[in-house]
């Protein structure tokens, strides 16, 4: 990691403090919310690298996962090569508003798993890493709530038509979600779809400046996404990963 990364993720950690700090003290009369916010500050405050603080929001631990994630997959990508493509796929549903945020995503993860086991997506993928990406709507207010996959297929292409009409039958959907499937072609890239650093500060505004927004999309992120798994491996790629664990 370069010195610009290094200062990109810590002021990202730094605000990320002030807000769970800011949180604790507008909930000061909830005795349980203002110490978990306050905790998490706490926990923050000292996470270092390889001492996971296990906030999910936390731009030090993410970026430590998503490097090793990477590193994992290009090994395993690299030992299927040969006999398999692989594909970046992207499934989403429409935007919601943050009190359906969590309903959405629970839905969305028992329709994967759902989804992942019809014969046609079994006959398709052999193996993949899937993990869970939210983003923020400013103008609407709204949060889009979507999943990333890298899939192993020993075909040359992914129907999009096919996947799309699954995804939607197994969401029950009254319309076509948007999909995306991208060919992977150089596995020297694997790190750009899985790591992710904001180049440009003002992306997070300071607190003074951007307090009630932002501070309302931490306290939903961090309630949707606790204790919820947000990545996970399955088929062949799980197997391999196993594998070359114990090794």
């Amino acid at each position: 990691m370069n010195k610009k990364d290094k200062e990109n993720l810590e002021f990202k950690r730094e605000i990320l403090i002030e807000i769970y700090e800011y949180l604790s003290e507008i909930s000061s009369e909830d005795f349980m919310m203002s110490n978990y916010y306050m905790s998490k500050s706490d926990r923050l405050r000292d996470c270092k690298k390889r001492h996971w603080c296990r906030v999910k929001l936390c731009p030090v631990c993410n970026f430590y996962r998503q490097l090793k994630v990477s590193k994992d997959l290009t090994e395993i990508m690299n030992y299927l090569t040969k006999d398999y493509n692989f594909f970046f796929i992207t499934l989403t549903i429409k935007n919601c508003q943050g009190k359906e945020l969590s309903y959405k995503l629970s839905e969305m993860m028992k329709a994967w798993n759902k989804f992942v086991e019809h014969q046609t997506i079994k006959n398709s993928i052999i193996g993949w890493y899937r993990w869970i990406e939210i983003t923020y709507n400013m103008d609407k207010k709204t949060y889009h709530p979507h999943l990333h996959i890298i899939a192993a297929t020993p075909n040359e292409n992914i129907d999009k038509k096919e996947f799309q009409s699954q995804w939607k039958k197994t969401l029950c959907l009254d319309y076509d979600p948007v999909i995306n499937i991208t060919k992977v072609r150089n596995l020297e890239n694997m790190p750009n779809y899985v790591i992710k650093i904001d180049k440009d500060k003002n992306v997070i505004l300071k607190m003074e400046t951007y307090c009630k927004t932002y501070c309302e999309i931490v306290a939903v992120l961090d309630g949707v996404l606790d204790h919820r798994r947000i990545s996970g491996w399955g088929g062949e790629m799980k197997r391999l990963k196993k594998l070359f664990k114990e090794v």
